[in-house]
């Protein structure tokens, strides 16, 4: 190592001195060497030789990585580590901040943890056991089944009374005779009615389907106890 500086720029400090200097001077470069070889790049400030230092480490928009004394500020988006400037080590990390999307889908992901949280706090609330679960959802289809059968007979019996009706203004028509406004009023009702019914049947039977898998999903829940993770993406 070159020390030839120190006869330019030392005083006139006697020899045993002067060698002592230039051995602090010679263990600094090496120590200054050593902390560029371990991915530090930079010595510490007077601010980091007191303890309280902290360096930065970022990603450059030319993709490397560069260790410096603070982030600028079109990097700081992009994440970084916060280091700290006497031993190198990591004392935090700054992730980088999401895109409308990725905040739009992490919230989402969020959302349904959190519901699926609380159904399985409220399933363990419910139920005590797999078999009480199973009861409750078979009678939520025998009480959907009863209804949907009075539905059935009431449907029956209104297209009993409309086919009537019907064929009564048929025969009117048959023999000239015109079609009462009170029997046109009476197909017109059996019709709605008819097709009031069929309606609630099919809603009817949806639910039937909805409380199977609804039932299904508390048996899962309350047998796993935990919610499935979905992957970030991001």
């Amino acid at each position: 190592m070159d020390t030839s500086m120190w006869n330019d720029n030392l005083p006139a400090y006697d020899g045993r001195r002067r060698s002592r200097l230039q051995r602090r001077w010679a263990r600094g470069c090496v120590a200054l060497g050593l902390v560029m070889a371990l991915g530090i790049g930079v010595v510490p400030d007077v601010d980091a030789q007191s303890g309280s230092g902290r360096l930065y480490r970022y990603t450059d928009d030319q993709g490397r990585v560069e260790i410096a004394n603070a982030v600028p500020a079109d990097r700081a988006a992009g994440g970084y580590d916060v280091l700290d400037a006497a031993t190198g080590q990591v004392v935090e990390t700054v992730a980088p901040q999401l895109s409308q999307q990725q905040l739009a889908e992490k919230l989402a992901r969020d959302g349904q943890a959190e519901a699926c949280q609380r159904n399985i706090e409220r399933v363990q609330a419910l139920y005590g056991s797999v078999t009480d679960i199973d009861a409750a959802a078979d009678q939520a289809q025998r009480a959907l089944a009863g209804r949907i059968s009075n539905l059935e007979a009431s449907l029956a019996l209104e297209q009993q009374r409309l086919e009537q009706q019907e064929q009564e203004a048929a025969q009117r028509e048959r023999t000239g005779r015109a079609v009462t406004p009170d029997l046109q009023t009476d197909i017109e009702r059996s019709r709605s009615q008819i097709g009031f019914i069929e309606t609630e049947i099919a809603q009817r039977r949806q639910q039937q389907e909805a409380s199977s898998k609804a039932f299904a999903a508390d048996r899962s829940l309350f047998e796993g106890g935990e919610c499935a993770v979905t992957p970030e993406g991001v």
